[in-house]
């Protein structure tokens, strides 16, 4: 899958999913104090699949409708720090495209999908 993770997104999440054959442009590696708005639109003109844990991305596709392919909150607070880039690498895979126009949210304890476009 094409992804652009947030700069909030951890390294080793990024890593693992690079390690498992995904596309992933880090906004870290690229700037990392781009505006919110910015990354959005890095993320459709890659048509990529944006992840973060900002909420701020969910306002963005939901109420101002900014366009894009996708965004992935997570929500992993109660699961142990050195075990959250494998259960949310689990869950993208198996989410698949189900995640394309949709707001999901992987948190720990569920998983919700809300079609945005």
């Amino acid at each position: 899958m094409n992804f652009v993770a947030d700069a909030s997104v951890a390294g080793s999440l990024i890593a693992l999913l690079r390690q498992r054959g995904h596309s992933v442009t880090s906004i870290r590696d690229i700037r990392p104090d781009m505006p919110d708005d910015e990354v959005m639109q890095l993320a459709h003109s890659e048509d990529a699949i944006l992840l973060t844990e900002d909420k701020d991305f969910g306002e963005l596709v939901v109420r101002q409708r900014l366009p894009n392919h996708g965004v992935v909150l997570f929500r992993l607070n109660r699961i142990e720090r050195s075990n959250r880039p494998f259960f949310a690498c689990i869950e993208l895979e198996r989410l698949g495209q189900s995640m394309r126009g949709a707001l999901t949210i992987i948190a720990s304890t569920q998983v919700r999908v809300r079609r945005i476009v």
